[in-house]
Formats: structure tokens, C-alpha cells, sequence
């Protein structure tokens, strides 16, 4: 490898940088076409993706995780794609579905026909909010959105919890 000198000088704070011809023909020279093609084949996966109007969900950055690498991880419940399916937080799943089951009986007009058809509605714009590909099937991913979808409702506050807690 070539050497490459460079200088500061302190006064004016110009930069003096001197490289050997040869290592910008080298480097020019031997382009890879795999690699350019590899480089192409991202960018055109970037641009199918459909960019978010609104900020996307990012997976907790490696830096940031070293840390303290369990802080970031779900210990009841998951929402969302990104830990989903694992095996310690299984038994909330199934109480998401005891959840589901309990919500819709107490909602008559509600189907869960009308329910994953909304979902499946949104599946596409929902996915496009995730920083990363999520590589989950359809169906799955429209079912995931419904069971955390009710799960969520449930730690919103509605107008009658906060008229309760005003009376108390």
C-alpha cells in the first residue's frame, strides 16, 4: 500500500496532502464488477421500499445496546416485529389472544372479518415505517398488528378513565 504524507500547517490552516499516482490507478483500476453490481442491487432494494412520511422505528443501535445488551430487550410482553416469535415472551402471546377473544365479545359490531381486513389494509403503509425489511408473511404481519393493536388500546386513557380519575 502506498504511503500517503500530509501536512498541517498551524498558521493558515491549510492542508498539504501528497498521494502517489499510483495508488489512485491501482485503487481506480481494479473495480470489482460483483461488488459494483452488489452496490447497485442495495440501491435499487432502498428505492422499492416506500419511504415514511412520518419517522420510522429503528432498531436500538449495537453502541448503544453494548452497554447494558439486556436493558433493551422485552422481558413480558413484544410489540411489534422485531422481537416477536421469541420463545420467552410466548405465554404473553397467548394471553393476547385471551385479550382479543375478551375485546371483541364485548364489541357486537365488530367481526373479525372487518378487523384483519382493516389490518391487511394497513400491513403496507405499517411496514413502511420500520427502519429494516420486515420479513414476516402477510397474514402474519396483519394478525401481529391486530393482537398488538388491542393490546395497545388498552394503555391509552380514554375520556371515562380520565372523568373516573378526576372524581376520585
Amino acid at each position: 500500500m502506498s504511503q500517503c504524507r500530509s501536512e498541517a500547517k498551524e498558521a493558515s490552516q491549510d492542508i498539504i496532502v501528497e498521494m502517489d499516482a499510483e495508488w489512485e490507478v491501482e485503487v481506480l483500476g481494479n473495480m470489482d464488477p460483483e461488488w459494483e453490481n452488489e452496490v447497485l442491487g442495495n440501491i435499487l432494494k432502498s428505492r422499492q421500499r416506500k419511504r415514511p412520511a412520518k419517522p420510522s422505528i429503528f432498531r436500538v443501535p449495537p453502541i448503544m445496546r453494548s452497554s447494558n445488551p439486556d436493558g433493551y430487550e422485552p422481558k413480558l410482553v413484544s410489540i411489534g416485529p422485531y422481537h416477536h416469535g421469541k420463545p420467552s415472551l410466548q405465554a404473553m402471546e397467548e394471553i393476547k389472544w385471551q385479550i382479543l377473544d375478551h375485546l371483541l365479545s364485548k364489541d357486537p359490531k365488530g367481526s373479525i372479518h372487518q378487523y384483519l381486513k382493516q389490518m391487511q389494509g394497513l400491513a403496507v403503509e405499517a411496514r413502511s415505517y420500520y427502519s429494516e425489511v420486515i420479513n414476516m408473511e402477510s397474514r402474519k404481519f396483519a394478525e401481529m398488528l391486530l393482537l398488538d393493536g388491542f393490546i395497545i388500546q388498552l394503555f391509552i386513557p380514554r375520556e371515562s378513565m380520565v372523568q373516573e380519575l378526576k372524581i376520585r
